[in-house]
């Protein structure tokens, strides 16, 4: 089976958020960080009006206002250095060839590299609506986006998946 595909960031941005869904913890930090810490901000924003009316010192008013606009743009300060990784880790504008066989898999990411793969080095698969990520080690793994598959090659690569990742254990 081939596949042909372009990562995209909005892809890259789905596959970092399965992969840190893995544990409570990165549940934990991903709440306060896109909805906790934004709401508190907009909190703050609106304290900082109340104290402006009420005559409070322009420095705390300030203070209040600043750090309540920080946290309001939190999520897209994290998103922008989520950004930045993303233009560090790509090699080329080309798009990426995968090929899967019996034996290995092959990664290649066109201009630049070729990647191959045996199937016991697969340890196990995660996937989202949007993504399928094959994983090599705790934190190394492939990402296919799931808009890159027919119907049937995602029931095919499944199958593939689970019956090799079977095999290996």
């Amino acid at each position: 089976m081939q596949l042909a595909y372009t990562l995209t960031f909005v892809d890259y941005l789905e596959a970092q958020r399965v992969h840190a869904s893995r544990s409570v913890r990165a549940k934990i930090f991903r709440f306060l960080n896109w909805w906790f810490f934004p709401v508190l901000g907009l909190v703050l924003v609106g304290v900082s009006l109340v104290l402006w009316r009420e005559g409070s010192p322009l420095i705390t008013v300030s203070l209040v206002l600043l750090y309540g606009l920080f946290l309001i743009s939190y999520r897209y300060l994290l998103q922008e250095r989520v950004r930045k990784v993303y233009r560090e880790t790509r090699r080329g504008a080309g798009g990426t060839l995968l090929d899967l066989d019996d034996e290995h898999f092959f990664c290649e990411w066109l201009q630049f590299a070729k990647i191959s793969v045996a199937w016991s080095a697969v340890k196990k698969f995660g996937e989202s609506e949007k993504v399928l990520l094959i994983y090599v080690a705790p934190g190394l793994f492939f990402i296919v986006p799931k808009r890159a598959l027919s119907p049937e090659q995602y029931g095919q690569l499944v199958y593939l998946l689970n019956r090799k990742i079977n095999q290996a254990a």
